[in-house]
Parts: C-alpha cells; structure tokens; sequence
C-alpha cells in the first residue's frame, strides 16, 4: 500500500506460505483427516505489537491446525486465550523459526508449556508456531529426515 501509494510499481510473486514450507521440512501435514480437518492462519502480534482478536473458542475447540505467523513474543498471551476458550493443555505445539532456511530449528511440545520454553531457547527470529495434533506428528518425522540427512 505504501509503495503504491508512492507512485512505484509492485509485483506480487505467487510463493509458498511459511506454514507449508515448515510442514514440508519437517514432513508433516497441515491438514488430516482423523485429527486436523481444518487449517486457519492467524497472526500472532497485530501491527502494534499486541494479540489481535480472534474467535478463540472455534480456534481452541481442537478440530483443527492453527498456524500462528510472528507468535514467538506472543505466545504466552495467544497460549492463556486458548487454554481460556476450552483447549486441552497437552495439545501438541511447534514453534519452527526460520522455516525452510538453512538455520530452520524447530521446537515441539504443548500449548501449555511451549511458550516459556521458546524463551529459555532463545528463539528470536521469524517464527511460526503451528498448534494441534498434527505438531504431534514433527518428532518422528525430524528424525527420519535427519537420518537420511546423515545417511547422504
């Protein structure tokens, strides 16, 4: 919007959303029929800086995959939302910073203790956090590929 309205010429490059590029690096699906039927993008932080509103009790009712973009500051308050609208504690979560990058790492655990082990990790940089069973799915499917990475 702004360089529009500067007058300059933007192009949109059609790419692949964060959410699809850490699930295919970790070999994990955004959607599954037995546990995830529905996929919703959110973002974690508005743009000064705070949780936008979202429609928590659909988000916590578990039927789905959240992928919250820009959530590693805000995830504590983004996590205390979910677990207020009704969501299972022990619902699997996964932080992935730098997604798709040479320096991609990943965290996993639930959306209750996730978010204070993404501080003592020191996760800083651009990180989606992917919320819902199929997060559940990273741990053997980071260790495969680490094995055929090893095995290369």
């Amino acid at each position: 919007e702004t360089l529009r309205a500067a007058g300059l010429r933007v192009d949109v490059i059609p790419g692949v959303t964060a959410a699809c590029a850490a699930a295919a690096a970790l070999g994990i699906p955004l959607t599954h029929r037995d546990v995830a039927r529905s996929l919703h993008f959110v973002t974690g932080h508005g743009k000064d800086g705070t949780v936008p509103g979202q429609d928590w009790p659909l988000l916590a009712s578990g039927e789905g995959t959240i992928a919250a973009y820009m959530a590693s500051r805000t995830l504590p308050v983004v996590a205390a939302r979910l677990l207020a609208a009704g969501m299972d504690p022990a619902t699997p979560a996964l932080a992935v910073e730098n997604a798709s990058r040479p320096n991609q790492r990943h965290l996993a655990g639930t959306i209750n203790d996730l978010p204070a082990r993404l501080v003592a990790e020191a996760f800083g940089g651009p990180t989606l956090v992917l919320i819902g069973a199929v997060a559940a799915m990273a741990a053997p499917a980071a260790a495969d590929a680490a094995a055929r990475d090893a095995a290369a």
